[in-house]
């Protein structure tokens, strides 16, 4: 990424994320719905917030299944949600 890219509210970034985190989880998901109440948009997992890599090791992301994300979106606010 380009260091003058920043985040907006169509785009958030997150220099880390550990999967087996539910506190982690939770933030991830807050930022799923504002990202989704905002008219849409995505999430960078080992971006730093001025579009910076983080150096953070992004495969155990990578590695998640779909239905991984969209259990614990349901977990969380009993919606069905796709497009993960």
């Amino acid at each position: 990424m380009v260091g003058s890219v920043r985040e907006t509210k169509g785009a958030e970034f997150k220099d880390r994320f550990d999967p087996s985190s539910e506190g982690e989880w939770c933030a991830l998901l807050k930022n799923f719905a504002a990202i989704a109440n905002s008219g849409g948009g995505i999430a960078v997992i080992g971006a730093r917030n001025n579009g910076a890599a983080s150096g953070f090791d992004v495969q155990s992301v990578l590695d998640l299944d779909g239905a991984v994300i969209t259990d614990k979106l349901f977990r969380y606010t009993t919606l069905h949600h796709a497009g993960f």
